[in-house]
């Protein structure tokens, strides 16, 4: 993937940064970047908290449903800066998931 591949979109704080591609779905804000990724049909994210220029104390979790996976995102995002801050990223999330194939719930 090249970077010219990436959409970028810069929210508040202007700490905070969106990157989007087919396959990758990438955020970061204060002192976390969350990764997220479909693989063989779950919902995968991954969390890493940045020191200097690495990334560490990665965790990982794993979904069947893309609702969830986006509540996740906005529930790490509002821990690290708020709410206010980050209150359409688990919708972006939910887009993002749709448009990579992801099936909601009708319920």
């Amino acid at each position: 993937m090249r970077m010219s591949d990436l959409a970028t979109e810069t929210t508040a704080p202007e700490s905070a940064q969106l990157l989007v591609s087919r396959g990758l779905f990438a955020w970061r804000g204060g002192r976390i970047f969350l990764f997220g990724e479909r693989t063989a049909g779950r919902w995968i994210l991954a969390r890493a908290w940045r020191d200097q220029d690495r990334l560490t104390d990665v965790r990982r979790w794993s979904f069947a449903d893309p609702e969830t996976f986006a509540r996740q995102i906005g529930r790490l995002a509002r821990e690290e800066i708020g709410a206010g801050a980050v209150a359409d990223l688990p919708a972006a999330a939910l887009a993002w998931a749709v448009a990579e194939g992801g099936v909601l719930d009708p319920a």
